[in-house]
């Protein structure tokens, strides 16, 4: 049976009462939710495949600046709107296509739209006037500087 939620549930072959659900009580509260759900809405469509979510994601550092790294094929540059608030890196992308056709006196009209939305937190050492972001091949990438200073040093340990 298919849910509302725009991700896959995960199906799980353990009674509902079984002793370990006492412990994991939000986990029992969606099946709930879900087989209120499924039984109110009856067999729909998946709505899994209209929803999308970002590929992979690398987030590396060197000694001046976080790199983010994130697949997101099928977007142009323009389409993307990547802020920066505190030390949360917020990323969005939003693709809207219209296509209309007629033939044979019948009007056909699609539209088509993608959304994907990311919040990814930094430590606090971010310098937010160093922040560069580019798109090639499918990726984002992120530069976040560091602020002077924010590199780490060696603390010696002493024998006592």
């Amino acid at each position: 049976m298919f849910g509302i939620t725009p991700w896959r549930r995960r199906e799980t072959k353990v009674p509902v009462m079984a002793q370990e659900d006492f412990f994991r009580p939000l986990a029992r509260l969606r099946e709930e939710f879900d087989r209120l759900i499924d039984r109110f809405f009856g067999k729909l469509p998946a709505f899994e495949e209209q929803w999308e979510r970002w590929g992979e994601m690398e987030l590396t550092e060197n000694e001046k600046e976080y790199i983010v790294k994130l697949d997101a094929p099928g977007f142009e540059p323009d389409e993307f709107d990547v802020q920066l608030s505190g030390n949360r890196l917020i990323i969005r992308a939003e693709k809207k296509a219209e296509r209309k056709q007629e033939e044979k006196g019948r009007a056909f009209h699609e539209v088509a739209y993608r959304s994907c939305h990311r919040v990814i937190t930094l430590p606090s050492t971010i310098d937010p006037q160093r922040v560069e972001a580019k798109y090639h091949s499918g990726v984002l990438e992120i530069h976040v500087g560091k602020q002077p200073g924010a590199a780490g040093r060696k603390v010696p340990v002493k024998e006592s």
